[in-house]
């Protein structure tokens, strides 16, 4: 008890000395995240990250938000990287070594501009082991995204996608309220 009570403080403690706005208690299981914050990080109540053997990634920049909803769960090697905005939904479920970045911070050639855009992900999601999105793509309330994809295009609601470039796998149904395990 005296041990959970400890992690929450120091969870608390690092994202608001890290200048987070921190809803509730987030909890952490093994290393906290190395959080580098220069514009807006929102942090909903019920968020838990484990980093046992690799270490979280958070990183807001200059002029960025990134909001994360109640309920939210990254696991281990997480990297989120917002340059704009970068926004994911309640009860988000972020398997372990997945990028999330709305910039690619460089040009690929000389004419070619950096690419920077808003990623939405919504609620109730399941990014599977190794994803990494991409700018400007919104993935949808409940999809799945399959371990190792790379996702370059908006993602339907229910929907389950996979392969890299990411693609349409199937759909599915839930009930209104439904929340993932």
């Amino acid at each position: 008890m005296i041990v959970s009570a400890l992690r929450i403080v120091r969870a608390v403690i690092a994202f608001r000395m890290a200048g987070a706005r921190v809803n509730g208690a987030p909890r952490v299981f093994g290393r906290l995240p190395q959080v580098r914050n220069k514009g807006t990080l929102n942090i909903g109540s019920g968020f838990q990250v484990r980093g046992q053997r690799f270490r979280v990634g958070i990183a807001v920049d200059r002029d960025g938000t990134l909001n994360i909803g109640e309920h939210v769960f990254l696991n281990q090697g997480v990297s989120i990287a917002a340059k704009t905005t970068i926004t994911i939904g309640d009860h988000t479920k972020i398997a372990d070594l997945v990028t999330i970045q709305d910039t690619n911070y460089h040009r690929v050639s000389p004419d070619e501009p950096v690419v920077s855009a808003p990623i939405t992900i919504g609620r109730n999601v399941w990014l599977g082991r190794l994803s990494i999105i991409s700018p400007g793509v919104t993935i949808g309330d409940n999809a799945v995204v399959a371990a190792g994809s790379i996702v370059t295009k908006d993602v339907m609601p229910n929907t389950v996608v996979a392969g890299t470039p990411a693609k349409f796998l199937r759909s599915f149904t839930t009930p209104p309220g439904w929340v993932r395990d």
